[in-house]
């Protein structure tokens, strides 16, 4: 089945920058990907039902939100499992890792520094979703 809403990619983030490179990065390789973000409970609740939806992406260390409490919440309000949770995060701790999995995020990757690797790891996390989306 071929779908017909291009696919959709959350990002729960804080970082103007941060989200701005995704975006950017996502774009140049993927034109047909939608690129949302979300900074709140219920910015990312306004998205959930969308068909279209495909990932969400959490920063956990953001400034005035908790992002592991936020995955925590979202993924006990959300029963989809057509949508993938992912964490993004500058933190290198092997506890906040496993905090993050707990959670229920399926994967967990660290956010490199400089924006060229940034975006080289935003492409390489997503691009196979999107791949599996639009088949």
């Amino acid at each position: 089945m071929i779908a017909t809403e291009n696919p959709v990619v959350l990002f729960v983030e804080d970082s103007d920058l941060d989200f701005e490179m995704a975006e950017r990065a996502l774009h140049s390789d993927s034109p047909k990907v939608d690129v949302l973000r979300a900074e709140s409970l219920s910015q990312v609740m306004e998205h959930i039902d969308d068909k279209a939806l495909t990932l969400i992406i959490f920063d956990i260390n953001m400034g005035s939100t908790n992002g592991l409490k936020l995955l925590a919440e979202v993924r006990s309000e959300c029963q989809r499992t057509d949508v993938g949770f992912i964490v993004f995060s500058t933190s290198t701790s092997p506890n906040e890792k496993r905090s993050a999995l707990d959670a229920g995020a399926g994967a967990y990757h660290e956010k490199p520094l400089g924006a060229v690797a940034f975006m080289e790891a935003v492409r390489q996390m997503v691009l196979p979703w999107i791949e599996q989306r639009l088949q």
